[in-house]
């Protein structure tokens, strides 16, 4: 029983350990999501500039 209790324990600490990790890792996930969405809307609203301005030439 003792047993079963000890390795109970070290999961539930490996639990909190993975959990610390995940949440620490996850905010750094969405910034870098958020970052590249930033990126490809900057580069989408440049093209669409470039685009509007030939065709505004021609």
């Amino acid at each position: 029983m003792s047993k079963f209790i000890l390795a109970l324990t070290q999961f539930i600490l490996a639990s909190a350990q993975f959990i610390l990790v995940m949440s620490k890792i996850i905010p750094a996930l969405t910034q870098f999501i958020l970052a590249s969405a930033r990126f490809i809307l900057a580069v989408a609203q440049f093209h669409g500039k470039v685009l509007f301005s030939t065709t505004k030439i021609s």
